[in-house]
Order: structure tokens, then C-alpha cells, then sequence
């Protein structure tokens, strides 16, 4: 159907994808901040640049942020220098199939939009605000010749746009940022500048676009918030993969589907960022907003019940998350083999129907791993519960309610023990509890090992507690408990 075609709307999906410009700097857009990234090379002010001008660099730009380094942002941080390449760092995206037709469509949807090709735009210039209607016939003509847009929905595409209005608000002669309105509404805003890009998709003005083109049965009733990508490129140090790439909530998201029973909301949110320094230093970090979800489910599949004859119901449940919000970061230092990750506490719960099934709770806490080791600071506190909620979709299960606690107090050290094959406790302990009602009777089960005692999994029924059937040490069988053995010769 049209909506997957019109172009337009394809970009802002791949907007979501990659973007990526050179840079001298290496940050990455917070919510809220500006969609221009980095400052203007040439210093020229707009009022000296004319529309012809204004326009040829707003387009160049912003497609060389989106479309011809799509290779370097896929790439950041997530590949080791090497010299297989004569030298460079080969990049993930360098395996991006039909990556120049991809730069190609990028750049020709940005030259038509901003009406560098066709003859029937209306361009008109207030200050250095630029308003342009677009030539709809020169955007769809495009759209086909790239493969975006089938031939029989060309008419259709001239009547959508028709609505379309693009606003090019320069600040210098290379940078500002272009709107995209349909109807009046904004669903895309491209910030550009020769430092980066920044590109923030409007879901309200979204909606309005895809439902111009009639397929209105498939839009969610409610549908609001913003979604921004940022980018940038070092290029000072010389490593193609230094820079960073960032996706970010920026006005709260709700979708609201009454039909489908479908309800999601999400505060303002950096969902990641990705930077790295280009020396073996890569930062992951993410910031969450408040979580709600309700989506329906259907519980007779084989693999959600993890039953052989699990219970038949083909009627659709409806499964609910609340989270609250948290931050986490993790920093890896390629050069130290080194990895550090810090988390702030939060508290997941997982309903189904009108009953809690599980709620899991973990406490702010630190851990960095070695080759040698793994150290928490602050500790660690997880608690996990479940209800009989979840009886009825696995099986012949009996389970009435469970609870598991683990404890890792701060200065905690864990090291291999090459002795034994286990794992030394260097300082600190690690502890957990299960407790376990069933139709059956309760079921209880803990383990405590502390400093200077070995830990593993391997050890059978020779170990003292088990530790819910999960091996947290070695490669074996997951049904081999966690004990305290002996330690190897010093």
C-alpha cells in the first residue's frame, strides 16, 4: 500500500537508523537540547548567503549526515582497529548491502524536497526563513526512479504531498534546521550543521501523514511523543570509529490502540548513546524514563508455556509492564581489558490480566570486570517474585507464589581459582534464599560462601545448597547446583 511507499515517510523509519556528518567535537544531544549539533566552519551569517545558497547547503548537508556516512555511525565503537583494511578500521556498516543506492535516494529526497530539482516549487523568504512548497510531481517522479514508490501510486503520492510544506530555518550559510509540515503539522525536523546531525521524527504529525493516504484502519487511536537520532564523527583523531550516536525520547511517547487492547507510555528517555574516543575507550549509556504497557498476548504457544500440553487458551490475555525509571552506564576500555558498569536501582513489574505475576526489584550497584577478576562497589541487591498468576500458562506447574533474593555486598571481589577450576572469593560474600509455595507444601533452599571460600557449579550432589537450578560457573548442565568446594593449592 501507498504508506509504505510514499518517501517521505520511508525516510523518517530510516532517519531512526543511522545518521553521521564530520566532526571536530564528540558529543551526543540530551532530550531537549537543540537539533543543531556543532557550530558553523565558514562563520558566514545567513543574511549573507542567498535562498539558492541556503538551500544547496542545507541539502548537502543534511544528506551527508544521514546517507554517506551511514558506514562510519554503524560503526562506532562497535569494531576494533585493525590493520586488515591497509591500515583502517573496517566498519560493521561497510557490510550494508546496496549502501550507495541508500546515499543516492538520501540525497535525491533531499534535493527534490527542498526544491533544487523540479520547476513547479513556491519558494518564499522572510528574513532567513525560508517556506516551500514542493514540486509533489518531482518528489513522487523520484521516488519511483529509486525503487521507493510503485508507478501505479504516483497519482496518489502528487495528492498527499500536495499538503506538504517544507520550512528552512537557517541560523548560517551551513547550518539550521529544515521541517517537514503535512497539513501544518511537523513530523520531521533535521537539524544540520558540518559537525553532525540530528533528526527528530513528531509521531502526532507522523500519523496525520499516513493517514492522508487512506489506510487510516491501521493507525493506533492515539499516537504522540517525539523520537530524535544525533550523531557525530571525530575525524581529529584519525580513526573513522571515534564519535557518537545517541536515540532519545524527547517529547513523552503514548500509543493508544483501544481495538487491539494496545496501551504504551514512555517518559523522556536517551535510550543509548554510544561514544567512543577512537583508542579503545567506547561509553554505553542509557536513561530511562517511567514505563507503562499493555499488550496482548495469546498464551497457547508452545514456547511461552514451555509445556508439552500447555493449557488452550486462544483467547487473548493482556500483559502489562511498569517500570520505573533508571540510568545505566557502561564504559569498556579496550586498551586496560577493562569493563565498568553502573546502574541505578528500579523495580520492573509484569501483570497479566488484573494480577501481578512477577516483580523484579534491583538496588543501585557497581561492577568492573577484569581477566583477573570481577569487583562490585556499591553492592548488589536483586530481588525477584512470583505469584500463581503465572500457574495457569505453564503447564502442570503447582507453583502458588516464589521468592528469590540474591546478595553481593559492596567490595566484593570474585576471582578464578586456577587450582580448582571454581571461583575464589576473594573479600566480601554472595548470598541468596528461595522460598517457594506450592500445592505440595513450601519449599525452601539458601546459600551463603564468603571470603576465602570457592564457589561452582559443576559439583553435584557432593555441594551443600543448590541454587535454583542455574549454573552460574561453568558450561555444564544448567541442572547442577552452585556449592562450596575446596580451593586449589595456593
Amino acid at each position: 500500500m501507498i504508506s509504505k511507499y510514499i518517501g517521505i515517510t520511508s525516510a523518517t523509519a530510516l532517519l531512526i537508523l543511522s545518521a553521521c556528518s564530520s566532526s571536530d567535537s564528540n558529543t551526543s544531544s540530551q532530550a531537549g537540547d537543540p537539533l543543531i549539533i556543532g557550530d558553523s566552519e565558514s562563520g558566514v551569517a545567513a543574511d549573507d548567503a542567498t535562498t539558492d545558497e541556503l538551500r544547496r547547503s542545507a541539502a548537502r548537508l543534511a544528506s551527508d549526515s544521514l546517507g554517506m556516512n551511514i558506514n562510519e555511525v554503524l560503526g562506532i565503537g562497535l569494531v576494533g582497529a585493525s590493520d586488515d583494511n591497509n591500515g583502517s578500521t573496517p566498519m560493521v556498516g561497510d557490510e550494508i548491502e546496496d549502501a550507495d543506492l541508500y546515499d543516492d535516494n538520501v540525497d535525491a529526497l533531499m534535493r527534490s524536497s527542498l526544491a533544487l530539482d523540479g520547476a513547479d516549487a513556491t519558494i518564499t523568504r522572510e528574513g532567513n526563513i525560508i517556506t516551500i512548497d514542493p514540486d509533489e510531481s518531482a518528489i513522487c517522479d523520484e521516488q519511483v526512479r529509486g525503487g521507493a514508490l510503485l508507478p501505479e501510486d504516483l497519482t496518489q503520492c502528487t495528492e498527499v504531498y500536495q499538503s506538504l510544506r517544507v520550512i528552512l530555518d537557517a541560523q548560517t550559510d551551513d547550518t539550521g534546521v529544515i521541517t517537514y509540515e503535512f497539513d501544518g503539522l511537523a513530523f520531521l525536523n533535521i537539524g544540520y550543521s558540518p559537525n553532525g546531525g540530528s533528526y527528530e521524527i513528531n509521531l502526532g504529525g507522523l500519523k496525520s501523514l499516513i493517514g492522508a493516504t487512506g489506510d487510516v484502519s491501521q493507525l493506533p487511536d492515539t499516537m504522540t511523543g517525539a523520537m530524535r537520532v544525533v550523531a557525530t564523527l571525530d575525524d581529529s583523531t584519525g580513526v573513522a570509529q571515534a564519535g557518537s550516536v545517541a536515540m532519545l525520547v524527547t517529547e513523552p511517547i503514548s500509543i493508544v490502540d483501544a481495538a487491539e487492547n494496545v496501551n504504551i507510555s514512555l517518559g523522556n528517555s536517551e535510550l543509548f548513546s554510544i561514544s567512543s574516543d577512537g583508542s579503545g575507550t567506547t561509553t554505553i549509556e542509557s536513561s530511562f524514563g517511567a514505563l507503562s504497557a499493555a499488550l496482548p498476548f495469546t498464551a497457547d504457544d508452545d514456547e511461552f508455556t514451555g509445556a508439552d500440553d500447555p493449557v488452550d487458551n486462544s483467547a487473548s490475555d493482556i500483559i502489562s509492564f511498569v517500570m520505573n525509571g533508571f540510568t545505566s552506564q557502561l564504559d569498556i576500555d579496550e586498551t586496560n581489558e577493562e569493563v565498568r558498569l553502573s546502574n541505578t536501582g528500579s523495580t520492573l513489574s509484569v501483570g497479566i490480566n488484573n494480577g501481578e505475576a512477577i516483580r523484579l526489584s534491583v538496588s543501585n550497584y557497581g561492577m568492573t570486570l577484569n581477566s583477573d577478576s570481577i569487583s562490585i562497589s556499591p553492592g548488589l541487591t536483586l530481588g525477584a517474585s512470583l505469584t500463581g498468576v503465572l500457574s495457569q500458562y505453564v503447564g502442570e506447574s503447582s507453583l502458588n507464589s516464589a521468592q528469590f533474593n540474591l546478595s553481593m555486598p559492596t567490595g566484593t571481589v570474585l576471582v578464578p581459582d586456577e587450582g580448582s577450576g571454581s571461583t575464589r572469593i576473594n573479600s566480601g560474600g554472595l548470598s541468596y534464599d528461595i522460598i517457594a509455595n506450592t500445592t505440595e507444601g513450601a519449599v525452601s533452599s539458601s546459600f551463603s560462601a564468603s571470603a576465602g571460600q570457592c564457589i561452582d557449579g559443576s559439583a553435584g550432589s557432593s555441594g551443600t545448597d543448590p541454587v535454583i537450578g542455574v549454573d552460574m560457573t561453568t558450561d555444564n548442565d544448567d541442572d547442577q547446583p552452585l556449592s562450596i568446594v575446596d580451593c586449589g593449592a595456593p
